[in-house]
């Protein structure tokens, strides 16, 4: 978490920068090529608070390279982090995991969530 409070950020840079960062995407092909990266997305739902609007930016599950093309177009917005308008939202992945947009006060970051078995105990 990082205070970025007088900074402009641009919202798709700053998704593909977290996309990069995902230990598992790069266990999987050691690579960051942007296409390859976005093919481990399989869903996402993303709101910008435009004052007095809110503007939902979606991908629906079983996307095409369109609807893909026209979710990262939607996303190319640059906003400062910790004002409104501000970005929260939801990324699910291939395999079960997926990253949520977390803010406090001045402060906002993507955060990756992996997926944890029940221990057999616990059962």
């Amino acid at each position: 978490m990082k205070n970025n409070s007088c900074r402009t950020q641009n919202a798709k840079t700053e998704l593909l920068e977290h996309l990069n960062s995902i230990q598992f995407i790069k266990r999987i092909e050691g690579k960051t090529i942007e296409g390859e990266i976005l093919s481990y997305i399989k869903c996402a739902d993303i709101e910008y608070d435009e004052v007095p609007a809110v503007i939902n930016i979606k991908l629906k599950c079983n996307y095409n390279a369109d609807m893909m093309a026209e979710f990262l177009l939607k996303l190319d917005i640059d906003y400062q982090y910790g004002h409104n308008p501000s970005f929260s939202g939801i990324i699910w992945y291939i395999d079960g995991t997926w990253s949520i947009k977390l803010s406090h006060d001045d402060y906002e970051w993507w955060e990756y969530i992996t997926y944890h078995e029940i221990p057999e105990d616990l059962k």
